[in-house]
């Protein structure tokens, strides 16, 4: 699993090893971070439990709004009911809408929290839906009806911002699509490339290295793309045919 610092490597490899300076180190580290989030965002956006976390959110009485302190955060996938002190305890999963859609077609009084699924466990977990939001920058869940009760539920969210944290010494989430960024950051890195002392030399070279690392990029993206669709391996299933009915 190489980390950033031999990916940094890889880069100028795939570029044929370009003079040092031309790009730099921190350019070629720069456009390395760069693909890698694009691929983590990317991933995030198809809602699959790609790099998954769980925050436990702690909620009051009378209080909706809830800060999610945890720079990894991006996006929340479910919510989940917590009681550990209680045996008896069903879990629930509290489907997440978007903020506008929290009341769409649920229109509940102001004290629903009170008497909403408490009894049925003796739980005291009264949200039906939880609403999922930025302000300012900062990401913000607020359960549906207000909570009523002191309780627990575990938030289940995929990484938002790992090149901001990340170090050279890390290693990319998806390591098995590592070459993509490789090359990905090749591509971005060849206006900046110099091998040879004439300039129409470097041109000529880099557009030629240009078209051979974007079909390259093209073969790996088709594996990338068809890779996040879906978290599990291969199955068993019948195929319909029309002549075998």
């Amino acid at each position: 699993m190489p980390s950033l610092i031999e990916m940094k490597e890889q880069v100028r490899a795939e570029m044929g090893f370009p003079n040092l300076g031309a790009p730099n180190e921190r350019q070629i580290i720069q456009k390395l971070l760069q693909h890698a989030q694009n691929l983590v965002s990317h991933a995030s956006n198809t809602g699959h439990a790609w790099d998954e976390y769980e925050l436990t959110i702690s909620v009051s009485p009378d209080v909706a709004d809830y800060q999610l302190n945890d720079a990894r955060f991006g996006k929340a996938l479910v919510v989940y009911t917590r009681d550990d002190s209680n045996s008896a305890h069903f879990v629930r999963a509290i489907p997440v809408f978007e903020l506008q859609d929290l009341h769409f077609n649920l229109t509940l009084p102001n004290d629903a929290g009170l008497y909403t699924f408490t009894g049925f466990d003796d739980s005291q977990h009264s949200a039906m839906r939880v609403g999922y939001y930025h302000r300012a920058g900062v990401p913000y869940l607020r359960f549906y009806p207000t909570p009523k009760y002191a309780c627990d539920y575990d938030v289940l969210f995929t990484t938002g911002d790992w090149a901001g944290s990340a170090a050279l010494t890390d290693t990319p989430i998806f390591v098995e699509h590592n070459h993509l960024i490789v090359v990905r950051a090749a591509i971005s890195l060849l206006a900046d490339a110099e091998w040879f002392d004439d300039p129409d030399k470097n041109d000529r070279k880099a557009t030629k290295k240009a078209m051979a690392l974007q079909n390259d990029e093209k073969i790996y993206a088709t594996q990338f793309n068809a890779g996040i669709l879906n978290l599990h391996g291969a199955q068993m299933n019948s195929r319909w045919m029309p002549e075998i009915d």
